[in-house]
């Protein structure tokens, strides 16, 4: 529900401020600058965020952490949301802007040239971000790779 109602929190402010959209940056990235001022806007008056998975929400919520396979044994059920759980605590580890660059460019596929659009910052610093987010996640999850 939080989620539709920051959705249309960017659908109207991106209405409203229609006329101030400068032709030459591309749409998806402008609007994607308002859907993430919108949800920092939200983050920054509810406290902290708890990430949930796209996917478990979609296929119909309590499944469980994760996804999981119809013939997982429970063995194989805790340690996908044992996994699942340590993957969240690492990406909230992460400083802001490196989580929100690698959340863009793998979770979102957006390109580099999109992310430093949306962050209003150079090319070059996204891939520091992005760079830096990896090599810290690598760290925390290396008993998982």
């Amino acid at each position: 529900e939080e989620a539709k109602d920051l959705s249309q929190e960017a659908f109207l402010r991106a209405f409203i401020h229609l006329k101030g959209f400068d032709r030459r940056a591309g749409f998806y990235t402008w609007f994607y600058r308002i859907l993430l001022n919108v949800c920092l806007d939200y983050r920054r008056r509810r406290g902290r965020v708890v990430w949930e998975s796209l996917d478990q929400k979609a296929n119909g919520g309590d499944d469980g952490p994760g996804v999981a396979s119809e013939l997982a044994t429970p063995d194989q059920e805790a340690i996908s949301g044992e996994i699942s759980r340590r993957v969240g605590e690492a990406l909230q580890a992460l400083p802001a802007r490196q989580r929100t660059a690698f959340i863009l460019k793998n979770h979102q596929g957006l390109s580099i040239q999109q992310i430093a659009e949306v962050m209003q910052t150079a090319d070059g610093t996204v891939k520091a971000h992005l760079h830096r987010a990896v090599t810290a996640l690598r760290q925390r999850l290396a008993e998982f790779i």
